[in-house]
């Protein structure tokens, strides 16, 4: 192996490393002399509800996508050497990358869905990892938006439009949708506030503004269940018992939503980590296809690649993070 083949795999990696320290150094900047609010809420960990939960689906689809991926990879890294199948293995990765995108972008956009359905006070506070971790995400994703602008505007050029073109087509067309939905979704998780954070405060002023009148009116209480246990069953059983299921379904349906967030979180993790291993190791379609060296010429086209390239890769296993991140906290 020469060393311009090794330089194309290592480089991507050097342009992480730099991304992640300058990260950890500015947090570690914006953090020096902060003071944390003891009084304030803290959280630990899930709920018991959802500790024994495991998302199988989930897993499974995560896991599914993940070796499919490993496997196309392989064929895909074969058949460059092999004319007579490079085509097809060219193809065959196309086609396992837009279906892999639309599934993302429904899980997505089924996250997006729950977090209405679920509402929940969100946290506007300052907080300097929060804010760098949107910045890098979108900052980020805008290697990916030019390189798949770019993309796009070299497949409706090209004539004849073949197949090739519209598999390179729908998948740059899948890619930025892909990354503006995941923005929305990471996004609002990490502004949303844990489940036993919002249960705490909420029972916590409950109590707080039901004492006083609990004390004013508990031998008014009391009078009253001694006058229905003489005269017969309570008048209000029928609708304690209401309130009771009322409740109950309420907390049902709670925890339906959270296991199913933890599917998504899993789902777009394992999904996150493969869309990283599998440029992070030399896949190079837009490259190996030619149409856009075609377009562009080499020269332009290669610079463009480097330039994104980086910041797609350095997008997936920061979103790998932050997805695993709002997973500890479904």
């Amino acid at each position: 192996m020469d060393d311009n083949r090794v330089f194309s795999y290592l480089y991507p990696f050097d342009i992480e490393y730099n991304l992640f320290a300058a990260a950890m150094l500015y947090i570690m900047w914006k953090n020096v002399g902060r003071q944390i609010d003891e009084n304030a809420p803290h959280y630990h960990g899930m709920g018991p509800g959802l500790r024994e939960h495991i998302p199988l689906l989930g897993l499974v689809a995560g896991v599914s996508i993940l070796v499919i991926g490993l496997v196309m990879f392989i064929m895909y890294e074969v058949g460059t050497n092999d004319h007579h199948k490079h085509w097809l293995s060219l193809e065959a990765f196309y086609i396992f990358h837009v279906v892999s995108l639309a599934l993302m972008c429904i899980a997505n956009i089924v996250g997006i869905v729950i977090f209405r359905l679920d509402k929940r006070y969100m946290d506007n506070e300052k907080n300097p990892s929060r804010t760098l971790d949107m910045a890098l995400l979108l900052g980020a994703a805008l290697g990916q938006y030019a390189i798949s602008y770019y993309s796009i505007i070299a497949m409706v050029s090209t004539k004849p439009f073949n197949i090739l073109c519209g598999l390179t087509l729908g998948y740059s067309a899948l890619m930025i949708i892909q990354h503006s939905v995941q923005n929305v979704f990471i996004i609002e998780g990490l502004h949303r506030l844990p489940p036993n954070i919002l249960f705490r405060h909420v029972s916590s002023n409950n109590s707080r503004s039901s004492r006083p009148e609990e004390s004013i009116n508990e031998e008014k209480v009391k009078d009253m269940d001694r006058r229905q246990s003489l005269t017969g069953p309570p008048r209000n059983s029928s609708r304690r018992m209401s309130r009771r299921e009322t409740l109950s379904g309420h907390i049902k349906s709670h925890l339906k939503k959270r296991k199913t967030m933890k599917d998504v979180y899993l789902f777009l993790f394992l999904c996150n980590i493969i869309f990283w291993i599998m440029p992070a190791f030399g896949a190079r379609i837009r490259f190996d296809s030619g149409l856009e060296v075609e377009f562009y010429g080499f020269t332009i086209w290669a610079i463009i690649t480097n330039i994104c390239l980086p910041f797609g890769i350095f997008y997936r296993m920061h979103s790998a993070a932050s997805l695993l991140e709002l997973y500890s906290m479904a």
